[in-house]
């Protein structure tokens, strides 16, 4: 009994604050319900940020206006109308979206009218909530830490847990209900009007707003650098965005319990804020590559899909954990008015709206903040006229503290982003580590260069260059493009333009497209057939360097429209035209603003766009989802659209083509459309064969329905499980994307399949039966490709194919099939040319002209036998750096069209000896930094492949180990000049060196001396 006595007296005391920290992680809870709604209808833009961060402004100041005293019945009700507020908000945001119907496209262009509406429907969704939150925070109480608390640990944890394990209606209702419950405690239990508490009256002291304003607007511009910083070290989703807001709440609590602790004021408290400020921006900068360090191998090791998301979540808390707390001490007193509250909410969202807005540098926004921090407290120390601190412990602190400064200032070049977006965002990162290649190495584990970047607070646009002839565009690290910026040498990224070529091909007559974000490949796509107009809308603080970027690889531009407006906001506005077919070629899904795009509200969107029979085509990776996920999307795109298609693309990518068509899609015509000049000529660009898309694996309309039946509730709005759901499912570790894959097969069947037998059943046969004989001799015989001709023959003599064609004069007449004729003319002019003494370029041009439209026995083979041709011009009737331009195209093609498992490592030795050789073949230094490295990056890929093929060794083992070694030899001779042409720094390129050295030199080193000791010849015994 005096246990349980014990007991009751230690616990009591604490009731009432776990009371208040319950109430607060409801709050927490219905906050988080409001604002994943407006997330879904807004997506990730930081005007609904701002917009949320004003309305808390005006809630404030209304609450200062009208909520003169203190009252247990204004807590009553200020709970009861958030949680009556929560459950009505999806009705009041339904209106308000529907009101942009009444803007036209073009409006939105302008961003003040794009922030003017997004600012009206927040302000219309969210006031009310707000309102009740700031006055509940106005009232009287003894243990406001305690509920400011339960909303940081709410937005900390009930995001990971929607995810796992809490449906969102279920935790919505127990916040309600906590909500109302929390209302009538503080009701029946709360202080009498008059009693003094953490927070009073707004008729206090108001000489210092000045300075709470100032180091307000000053915690906002560094709230801004934090969730910069946050967005480069963790996928930009609603979970990460939330811990972020949650670390600040949670300052503000420890502030708040750090002022009741330290009541005695220090002399230079004033000061020391400034420089705590300051030494928060010089502590980001020293200790980023530390982060990011941290994040990366968060990622790596952690299995348990929700340690991983607490972990995450508490990294990006340390962000903003300081904040917070400075921002709470700021008072010299221990209570806080309604004037002061204000005061700083309006200071902090000054200063987070300015930070964003005005395209500042992260690099220049931490210097700023560090610089004016340090002068402030500076001036403060000196306008306080006090000494410095007379215990030692105390100038140690300060020392150190002034230390930290100086040397984040001096070392402000950590803050590299591009250091860290090749890691954290990158599987092949995770991978290396995994099997123990060292940190340092990492970042120039392979070819990657950074080509150009942009950075602001509101985020970061960068371009890498790879393989000589590829470039890969990321935002906030995340990959959004990958193209090739030279398609004669270097093939086009499949997964980037099928989601645009499909849709096209599927419409037997599109004219007005509609392209959702600026996707260069895509518009590449688009130009290449005969349409209308082309409107593309992209909502990014980089428009014009993104639209510069995408037209450059244009050559026409007069049928494009291009629109900076809100994705979502702009799928609402009025269009002057329907569209037939609508691409979104970019989907994340593990973003919020990916997450936003397969929701039933967009897909309805889209919808009321189309004209009809239209066509909606979405891009939809799945190498991180699983295959109930891919279902639920797909059963939410089917509640929109009567037919629904699912095309495999790569491995690893779907499209989700919704219809408006009645007839079928997978039609005889479809196959016909393939066929047709544009289609074959952008198959081309990929190195593949028409007949490949139509051997993908699909599901038709009758397969997805039944596949989807068992899915009740599609995603929508009003059901915001999906924001973080798709994170969870993303990080979750599982073979996901084979099961997904398995999954897909087994409910569907090859595209081909669906057209029965007949000719073009067979066709498609044939033409695949082609490729895989291709992959075959590039495979085995790397060393042997000539094979090919004999293929090339056979299939011409023992499978010779015929098709009714219009014949002048004849009327219909039964003729070679063109592609045969295609093939019989190529080795009619193969011929020709072999047996000319004195070949000539022009004889060795019309060769090449067989490379396209592409064919599986010509395509690749092509270009060898153009390499072969070329040595043999005479070099009279050509000129050298012409010839040896042509050699090196041929050769690049041959390289890079290849298969993936080529394993020839001869056309690449030479052709790094042609750029050794001859400079002049490229267009500038930059240009052959990248054909080298690249080059050698290849070289090491492919003798990994063939140091590990135990069953074949080529006879030309020998001379090829010799080749590869004097080749990489030269390679980092001429990249060690280049390096600093190329931009590469000196340290850089001995990290990149070194990795060479060790994972290509030294394995053919080692090689060579095996190869040696087989021929070592014993001396004989006398």
């Amino acid at each position: 009994m005096n246990r349980l006595r014990a007991l009751q007296k230690f616990v009591r005391p604490s009731l009432p604050s776990l009371g208040h920290w319950a109430a607060g992680i409801a709050m927490g809870t219905l906050f988080l319900t409001i604002f994943s709604r407006l997330r879904l209808a807004f997506g990730a833009s930081t005007d609904v940020t701002i917009a949320v961060l004003l309305t808390f402004v005006l809630a404030s100041l209304a609450s200062i206006s009208f909520i003169r005293n203190s009252s247990r019945l204004v807590t009553l009700a200020a709970f009861w109308v958030i949680a009556i507020w929560t459950v009505l908000q999806p009705a009041v945001l339904d209106i308000s979206l529907n009101s942009i119907h009444q803007f036209s496209l073009m409006q939105l262009t302008s961003h003040a009218t794009r922030f003017g509406i997004t600012f009206a429907i927040v302000i219309a969704s969210l006031f009310p909530f707000a309102f009740g939150t700031v006055a509940i925070l106005l009232q009287p109480t003894q243990r406001r830490s305690a509920l400011v608390g339960g909303i940081a640990t709410s937005l900390f944890l009930v995001p990971t847990l929607l995810g796992l394990s809490i449906s969102p209606n279920v935790a919505m209702w127990l916040a309600v209900s906590g909500a109302v419950l929390s209302g009538a405690y503080a009701y029946l239990n709360g202080s009498r009007p008059g009693a003094s508490g953490e927070f009073v009256s707004s008729e206090g002291n108001h000489k210092h707003w000045i300075e709470k304003i100032t180091l307000s607007f000053m915690i906002g511009f560094a709230f801004a650098i934090a969730t910069f910083v946050g967005q480069q070290l963790i996928l930009k989703n609603l979970v990460a965005e939330l811990a972020t807001i949650g670390g600040l709440l949670a300052g503000l609590a420890c502030g708040s319990l750090l002022s009741k602790k330290f009541k005695t004021r220090i002399p230079w408290s004033e000061s020391l804020r400034w420089m705590s400020l300051a030494a928060w921006g010089a502590i980001i900068v020293l200790s980023y590559p530390t982060m990011t360090y941290l994040a990366l191998h968060e990622t790596i090791w952690i299995s348990n899909t929700f340690l991983l998301f607490i972990s995450r979540a508490a990294l990006l808390t340390v962000l903003t954990l300081p904040l917070g707390i400075i921002l709470r001490t700021s008072s010299s007193r221990q209570t806080l008015n309604s004037a002061d509250y204000f005061a700083k909410i309006l200071g902090f969202t000054s200063g987070f709206t300015i930070a964003i807005w005005s395209g500042i540098s992260p690099a220049l926004a931490v210097v700023s903040l560090v610089l004016a921090a340090s002068a402030i407290a500076a001036f403060s120390f000196w306008k306080s006229d006090v000494k410095l601190p007379v215990l030692w412990s105390r100038r140690f602190v300060l020392a150190a503290v002034v230390g930290v400064i100086v040397c984040g200032f001096l070392f402000r070049h950590r803050l590299d982003p591009s250091k860290s977006e090749k890691l954290v965002f990158s599987g092949n990162a995770f991978a290396a580590v995994r099997n123990g290649v060292d940190w340092s190495t990492l970042q120039w584990m392979d070819d990657g260069r950074l080509a150009n970047e942009y950075s602001t607070l509101e985020g970061r646009l960068s371009f890498w260059k790879q393989r000589g002839s590829q470039a890969l565009v990321r935002e906030n690290g995340l990959v959004t493009e990958i193209r090739s910026t030279n398609s004669a040498v270097f093939p086009m990224n499949a997964s980037e333009v099928i989601p645009g070529l499909f849709p096209l091909i599927a419409h037997p007559t599109a004219e007005h497209v509609l392209v959702l974000g600026m996707h260069s490949t895509t518009l590449h796509t688009c130009e290449s057939y005969p349409l209308h107009s082309v409107t593309v809308i992209e909502d990014s603080s980089f428009f014009d360097e993104i639209q510069s970027w995408a037209t450059s690889f244009l050559s026409e531009t007069s049928q494009f429209r291009f629109i900076n407006a809100d994705l979502r906001m702009a799928l609402k506005a009025s269009h002057t035209q329907p569209y037939d077919v609508i691409i979104a070629p970019q989907v994340a899904s593990a973003t919020t603003a990916g997450a936003s795009e397969l929701t039933q509200e967009f897909y309805l969107d889209s919808r009321r766009l189309l004209a009809p029979g239209g066509i909606f085509c979405q891009r939809l990776p799945y190498y991180d989802l699983g295959p109930e996920t891919v279902r639920e999307i797909a059963a939410t795109l089917k509640s929109v659209y009567p037919q629904v298609l699912v095309v495999g693309s790569v491995q690893g990518e779907t499209l989700l083509v919704g219809s408006l068509q009645s007839e079928p899609l997978v039609t005889k015509e479809l196959v016909g459309r393939m066929q047709l000049p544009q289609a074959r000529y952008l198959l081309s660009e990929l190195g593949w064969d028409w007949s490949i898309p139509a051997s993908q694996g699909a599901l038709d309309d009758s397969a997805v329905t039944k596949w989807i039946a068992e899915t009740h509730t599609p995603f929508s709005s009003r059901h915001h499980d999906l924001l973080f759901k798709l994170p969870a499912e993303v990080a979750r570790w599982a073979t996901k994307s084979q099961l997904t894959a398995s999954e897909l097969a087994k409910q569907g069947m090859a595209l081909g399949g669906y057209l029965g037998e007949g000719d073009e059943s067979l066709d498609i046969s044939q033409r695949l039966e082609d490729s895989t004989i291709a992959q075959k001799i590039l495979n085995e015989h790397p060393d042997d490709i000539w094979s090919y001709r004999a293929a090339l023959k056979e299939q011409l003599s023992k499978r010779p194919r015929a098709k009714i064609m219009q014949v002048k004069h004849e009327g219909l007449a039964r003729r070679l099939h063109p592609d045969d004729q295609r093939r019989k003319a190529y080795l009619v002019t193969l011929s020709k040319l072999a047996k000319s003494e004195t070949p000539t370029l022009q004889m060795v041009d019309s060769l090449v002209q067989f490379r396209q439209p592409f064919d599986p026995l010509m395509g690749t083979f092509v270009s060898y036998e153009a390499v072969h041709q070329l040595r043999r011009v005479d070099k009279k009737n050509r000129g050298d750096a012409e010839a040896k331009s042509a050699e090196l195209n041929h050769l690049l093609y041959s390289i890079y069209f290849s298969s993936a498992g080529d394993k020839s490592v001869r056309n690449v030795c030479e052709a790094i000896l042609i750029l050794h050789e001859h400079p002049e073949v490229t267009s500038s230094d930059e240009d052959r930094w990248d054909q080298l490295n690249g080059l050698v990056e290849i070289l090491r890929h492919r003798w990994y492949l063939r140091l590990h093929d135990k069953t074949r060794q080529s006879k030309y083992e020998t001379i090829d180990t010799e080749r590869s070694i004097g080749a990489v030899r030269k390679a980092i001779n001429d990249l060690e000049e280049l390096a600093s042409r190329a931009n590469v720094s000196e340290s850089d390129w001995q990290i990149r060196s070194e990795f060479i050295q060790e994972n290509l030199s030294r394995p053919l080193k080692q090689h060579r001396s095996k190869q040696l000791r087989r021929y070592q010849i014993n001396p004989q015994v006398q």
